[in-house]
């Protein structure tokens, strides 16, 4: 030891030598007594106690060094030490010391530090390192990842000050990347942390949890949160806090839709914010009355306080908070005809924006209006066109789900592209301008996009390398099989399926963690030939179009396709669905008695009318409908639409006798439902499953639950027991029995087992509560019961990374078809989970489930059971039930008989198909 010491001793002598007198014969003062006392202390140190001391003279070294000639001379006697044995205390320092020196190798020294770590300290200072090396570079998901492991050690240390820094900063990122339950739970555990250090100025966490609440569309938690930091605001003299609280509290009763608080709130924040001259919190305040004036018929003061405002922002150069109130401006001057205002603010927007966002869809989309309006439809055409090309380059460069805050605007821009390319048909009756029409009116939903994993290599695409593995092990497992193993050996070949098993492990929890971007279809991906090959004789395909004036339905069989327009506009169609659909969804809410519920059959006949009838009279052959709704058509039963009114009196004795006359379209079509002509493709059917079904209902809900809990996200109503969902698993288990089937109630009904079973099982039955969230429907969830890992909320987000190999799932919950969604975010709901999981089709129901519309889940499973052939025509045998069922009568305890014929009782499940050959 004392040998190698020496060694170092006489090279570091030399080199201090060779740099005392320069090549350029210019004499330099180096402080090489001092450097060579360093390097002795720093060999005699007693370590590791004397750490701190090394550590400092390390740095010494490196100054020195770096005066004397480049960071390589520091670099070559930092990398001398790490051969020295008696410094493996320092050596992590050592290679942080080396990380300043060299940009090329900076992470792979940081992380050679890591790996040298013997302690907490130690660990710590280099996830320090490696948190500010990504944070440079933008890796958002690596500084999670070292925020992370930071947390567990200062949790170890006790570190409550550090740590609320840390879960304030953690929430912040998950809110960037609209992860908000993580969002949520962060910010929970930095108010944790607050209080333990007595600090009580927890204004801006409770401020973060209200944001996330309100995003959820929990708006009573989202006030219950702001009142508390609104307290906090006053109770310290938090001037701009306070400011920031009010204009939120004006955006949660603007989005609930009152809007006299929303502007009482936002008026409060407007004062402030001209006091305190802030100009982005007075932008958003005026931006928001805009859209309170827009909201309340007050168009012409909207539109001059919205020009007011950009005109503020323009002066004030606040553009980071303008681009949505110009955009506005615009289009709000484009609609009143104003196109003098349109046209200048445009040119603002252009030379504002145009050098930073590139290829901005927003604009060549205005622009392209303002020509319309003109009458100049060439150059309309043109800017339709750019500003199509442009979303395909804005959604390439989105994460996560940050296409959020434009999801109505893209409806709108589809919508409109799809009217102009209808006028150009009607104008050429080119079939060119048709296609066009078709296809953005099937991407104008702002969820009608592809996944893909935003990773590089051989991960570039999960499902084709998911699938490419799986082959992989089967070609493996059957050369082990059949003794293929006499050259290389049976261990080679499991050892070889044990490792391709690890990375479909891997490749699962990378799907989980890493960030998604997406792809929007193009309309080279509207493959309608292909579609019609795979239809039978007898289907045919209706898909509605809703726009903002008029409604359009396509309408394709195997040999033909055409278009209607509907005779009435949008808005009396929209009225008509309201007025009908009323009743039912004033029961759904609670606020109407079942048995008083009425369904308007003229109604009922009119919109039958208005979307079917001049379609079916040309289509007398066909017996099989696949609809495809658009907006407010989401709601609608159409089997239950009505096609003949009888005049037939009833006895007043019988409920709902007045609709067992009625003729409905289920009695001459099997009616089933998807959700575009995207998702109409065929698939590869896998036949070997393990289970027939699986089963799973009856959670356990404990006293916590039903209290609700905040950091969860459980609705404030609470939560009530399903005992007759146990029932109901009890029944298919009678009909389907113990073979080749698994059935989980109670304690055994938990997200374990449902990951286990529920994948490999040719039909899965779920009957639990249901909560959805309308505003972000990637968080709406099931309810399980707690099991070991006390979780019972299983989301869809979860949900979409299961792999199912099921024909039929069975959703016997409250209003699991999403129908509320209107079609606007339904291809990113619990819907859309279960299509990207691989599963064949859905039931799910419409409203409610009562002890009256369950009833006719155990006659269809008996069909599925007795005849397995029906797995192929799960629609005309759903169609079959339900019209058996709607002639049942049953007495009541009062002693009155209750007709099953209202559609409340047989048309609340409904079957969504994902796959023609499925």
């Amino acid at each position: 030891m004392n040998l190698m010491r020496h060694i170092l001793l006489i090279f570091l002598s030399f080199i201090l030598f060779l740099n005392i007198f320069p090549a350029s014969g210019e004499k330099e003062t180096i402080p090489a007594k001092e450097f060579n006392e360093l390097i002795e202390e720093i060999s005699n140190a007693d370590l590791p106690g004397d750490i701190e001391a090394v550590k400092q003279k390390l740095i010494r070294i490196g100054r020195i060094t770096r005066t004397i000639n480049s960071n390589g001379e520091t670099s070559s006697i930092l990398k001398k030490m790490l051969n020295m044995k008696k410094l493996s205390h320092v050596h992590y320092f050592v290679y942080l010391q080396l990380s300043k020196l060299s940009k090329k190798n900076e992470k792979f020294y940081i992380k050679k530090a890591l790996e040298s770590s013997r302690n907490d300290e130690s660990r710590l200072e280099t996830l320090i390192k490696l948190y500010e090396y990504h944070k440079k570079r933008g890796d958002i998901n690596r500084e999670i990842l070292y925020l992370e492991k930071q947390a567990e050690i200062r949790k170890k240390i006790g570190d409550n000050r550090e740590l609320k820094r840390i879960f304030i900063t953690l929430g912040d990122y998950y809110m960037l990347e609209n992860n908000l339950i993580k969002s949520l739970q962060n910010f929970f555990e930095a108010r944790k942390y607050s209080e333990k250090i007595s600090n009580t100025r927890n204004g801006y966490i409770y401020k973060r949890i209200a944001n996330v609440f309100s995003l959820l569309g929990r708006n009573k938690l989202s006030l219950k949160y702001l009142k508390k930091s609104h307290d906090c605001a006053i109770r310290f003299g938090m001037d701009n806090l306070r400011m920031s609280v009010f204009s939120d509290y004006g955006k949660v009763y603007f989005s609930e839709g009152d809007y006299v608080r929303a502007a009482y709130y936002n008026d409060l924040s407007l004062y402030i914010a001209d006091n305190k001259n802030s100009p982005e919190i007075k932008l958003s305040a005026d931006f928001m009355k805009a859209r309170i004036c827009f909201n309340t018929g007050r168009e012409i003061e909207g539109l001059s306080i919205l020009k007011t405002a950009v005109d503020y922002g323009i002066r004030t150069e606040s553009f980071s908070n303008l681009l949505p109130v110009i955009y506005e401006l615009v289009r709000r001057a484009v609609s009143y005809g104003n196109l003098e205002i349109a046209s200048f603010y445009l040119q603002w927007m252009d030379e504002i924006y145009a050098p930073h966002y590139k290829g901005y869809f927003f604009y060549y989309f205005l622009k392209a209006i303002i020509y319309e309006r003109k009458g100049d439809l060439k150059n309309a055409r043109k800017y339709y066109e750019k500003a199509l090309n442009n979303l395909e380059n804005f959604f390439s460069r989105l994460k996560n789900l940050k296409h959020y805050p434009y999801q109505k605007e893209i409806s709108y821009v589809y919508s409109t592209i799809a009217r102009f390319n209808f006028r150009m048909f009607d104008n050429t009756n080119d079939v060119g301008y048709l296609r066009k029409a078709i296809f953005a009116g099937e991407v104008k939903n702002p969820y009608m996009f592809r996944f893909i994993p935003g990773m590089s290599g051989r991960f570039s695409n999960i499902s084709s390398e998911r699938e490419r593995i799986e082959n992989e092990i089967s070609k493996v497992q059957r050369k082990l099989e059949s003794g293929h193993n006499k050259h290389k050996g049976k261990i080679f070949y499991e050892n070889r399926i044990n490792e391709l098993k690890t990375q479909l492990i891997e490749l699962d929890d990378l799907l989980i963690e890493m960030p998604r971007s997406y792809r929007r279809y193009k309309i080279s991906d509207l493959n309608i030939p292909a579609i019609q090959k795979g239809l039978a004789e007898n289907t045919v395909i209706i898909r509605f179009l809703v726009l903002e004036k008029n409604s359009y339905a396509f309408v394709i069989d195997s040999r033909s396709v055409g278009y209607k327009k509907l005779e009435k506009e949008s808005s009396h169609i929209k009225k008509l669905t309201n007025s009908l659909l009323s009743p039912i969804e004033s029961y759904a809410e609670g606020s109407v008695d079942f048995l008083r519920i009425k369904y308007d059959l003229k109604q009922s006949q009119e919109l039958y009318n208005i979307l079917l009838y001049e379609i079916l009279e040309f289509q007398k052959d066909k017996s099989r409908l696949i609809i495809i709704p658009d907006n407010v058509l989401f709601r609608i039963p159409f089997e239950a639409l009505a096609t003949g009114i009888s005049t037939d009196r009833k006895t007043s004795d019988i409920i709902f006798a007045e609709y067992e006359n009625a003729k409905f379209l289920i009695d001459n079509y099997s009616v089933e439902y998807t959700l575009s002509l995207f998702h109409l493709k065929n698939r590869k059917r896998h036949r070997k499953r393990a289970y027939n079904i699986t089963a799973f209902g009856f959670p356990i809900i404990s006293t916590e639950m039903e209290e609700s809990s905040d950091s969860i996200g459980i609705p404030d109503s609470g939560l009530e027991q399903l005992p007759s969902s146990g029932e109901e698993i009890q029944k298919i288990r009678n009909i389907w029995g113990k073979r080749r089937s698994k059935y989980y109630t109670g304690l055994d009904f938990t997200k374990k087992n449902f990951k286990q079973t529920a994948p490999g099982s040719r039909i899965v039955h779920l009957a639990t509560h249901f909560i959805s969230n309308n505003e972000y429907p990637w968080y709406s969830f099931f309810l399980f019961s707690p099991g070991e890992e006390n979780d019972p909320i299983y989301y869809v987000s979860d949900i979409s990374n299961l792999h199912f190999n099921c024909d039929l799932m069975f959703l016997s919950s409250c209003g699991s078809s999403e129908n509320h969604l209107l079609g606007e975010q339904v291809i990113n709901g619990m819907t859309a989970a279960l299509y990207n999981s691989g599963v064949g089709s859905m039931i799910a129901s419409l409203w409610p489930v009562n002890e009256f519309n369950t009833g006719l889940i155990m006659p269809f499973y008996s069909g599925l059971k007795s005849d397995p052939e029906s797995f192929n025509n799960i629609a005309g045998l759903l169609r079959k039930i339900k019209i058996s069922f709607r002639k049942k009568r049953v007495r009541l305890s009062s002693g009155r008989q209750i007709s099953f014929s209202h559609p409340l009782i047989w048309a609340n499940f409904n079957l969504y198909r994902f796959y023609l050959n499925n």
